[in-house]
């Protein structure tokens, strides 16, 4: 179908998950395939649009603008605010490693505070034998098709996790006024400016700003709540294709 302009949109690091794989030559796929998906993008976009610096495409040599284009689920902007009775610390992700699971594992040994973990994964298995190992109070809540529910309970939401492009459980979050602890690394850097997002260098800091957290109220996030709704994100693609507001500027 002929367009004026086809605008790509990058959602998924595939070389850091090759890379990371264990796979003989991992490091050799991970380089055809980022060759490959550059030759794509330049192939069949006029403009892409990583939605993270996690996928920079530096020296790609055509036009990339990282732009913050996510959205959640309604539901997550009408979960109760947070109050004085709201105390629990939870992560929400696919039970695999690559998201970082050790580390709520360990933090949960080390400040002794529940954790709970919704989601499930291949790796389940392993991570209650680690949780055992290290005697850390965690809880496996299993997979949820409306955590929306669930999370109106817990004050924190953890993510040590550095593997995605932007991680959609962060917005989710975000949105549902929870306080936010994140990892320093590109992929977050989209959610630092939010008054509840608080980011940590190592373990020894995460530790630090996770006790301190669940003695604090997080701001209310009416205010920025907008920015995680789809239609927003679909303004910003139209503004991209340098559009006419009249054009995308529906209520």
């Amino acid at each position: 179908m002929p367009t004026e302009k086809v605008i790509g949109i990058v959602m998924t690091n595939y070389p850091y998950y090759v890379r990371e794989s264990g796979w003989p030559a991992s490091n050799m796929i991970a380089r055809w395939v980022d060759r490959f998906h550059r030759y794509l993008i330049k192939k069949h976009t006029d403009k892409v649009l990583p939605i993270s610096p996690a996928v920079a495409f530096e020296g790609l040599n055509h036009p990339v603008e990282v732009a913050l284009i996510t959205g959640v689920h309604a539901r997550f902007k009408a979960v109760e605010p947070v109050g004085p009775q709201n105390k629990g610390v939870y992560f929400v992700g696919r039970l695999v490693w690559d998201k970082a699971l050790a580390q709520v594992v360990e933090m949960a040994a080390r400040t002794g505070r529940s954790i709970d973990i919704i989601g499930d994964g291949p790796d389940r298995e392993g991570i209650e034998r680690l949780a055992q190992r290290l005697n850390a109070p965690i809880s496996l809540l299993g997979y949820s098709e409306s955590p929306w529910r669930l999370i109106g309970s817990y004050r924190v939401f953890f993510n040590p996790s550095m593997s995605e492009v932007l991680c959609s459980a962060t917005a989710e979050a975000i949105a549902a006024g929870r306080h936010v602890l994140i990892s320093d690394c590109p992929a977050n850097q989209p959610y630092m400016p939010y008054p509840n997002v608080h980011v940590f260098q190592d373990m020894d800091d995460a530790e630090k700003l996770l006790l301190r957290l669940l003695q604090r109220l997080p701001e209310t996030p009416s205010q920025f709540r907008r920015d995680f709704d789809w239609l927003e994100g679909c303004r910003k693609i139209a503004q991209h294709c340098d559009l006419p507001p009249k054009d995308y500027l529906i209520q």
